[in-house]
């Protein structure tokens, strides 16, 4: 049921040292490739790093929790990233680019999730330094990385009807993600 992988599709922050095939990867930007988009512009292009060296290059680059002061190690860093790239010879709004990444985004996410592979939607890490480590050039920047691998924690979701105390924590053996109730975020007016 879809509702029951979208449960499953959590920020996964640890994982266990695992090589990820690059097959199975390149199929879940397959999955990203049919995403609607705005207008039908195909402006969002990947990179696949499933190589151990890459890696860790790109793991010291990434802040990882942004709610709490804690990093992963090393030792329990992603297998593989994907990086998504925007196709700056493809004009389209920033909104607009916006809608289109986070449609492809939760397409890969979900397409590993049914496959038992965790991921990590990461914004906050250092673009420059990537873009070199990857030889990223002119027209593409990158938008966003999915860190993924198989996951060495739990996620746990935890109703909340305080939309004052949504901050995800963590104790040694779980990571605990608030989430609103439905009365909380369903406004009917009348």
């Amino acid at each position: 049921m879809i509702k029951d992988l979208i449960k499953k599709t959590r920020s996964i922050r640890t994982f266990k040292q695992k090589h990820i095939d690059y097959n199975l990867l390149s199929d879940a930007v397959d999955c990203a490739r049919y995403s609607s988009s705005t207008a039908n512009i195909q402006n969002i292009k990947y990179l696949i790093v499933n190589d151990e060296e890459n890696c860790q290059k790109i793991f010291p680059l990434i802040k990882w929790a942004g709610m709490i002061d804690w990093n992963p190690t090393i030792l329990e860093s992603p297998s593989a990233y994907i990086v998504i790239l925007r196709d700056k010879t493809i004009s389209i709004a920033d909104n607009n680019f916006n809608i289109n990444l986070g449609i492809a985004l939760q397409n890969i996410n979900l397409s590993l999730a049914e496959k038992g592979l965790g991921t990590c939607t990461i914004g906050a890490y250092n673009k420059r330094e990537l873009e070199a480590i990857l030889n990223v050039g002119t027209p593409y920047e990158s938008a966003l990385i999915i860190g993924m691998g198989e996951p060495a924690e739990k996620v746990e979701l935890v109703d909340c009807d305080d939309i004052n105390n949504t901050k995800y924590y963590r104790t040694l053996e779980k990571h605990y993600v608030p989430k609103l109730s439905l009365g909380k975020i369903i406004l009917n007016f009348k």
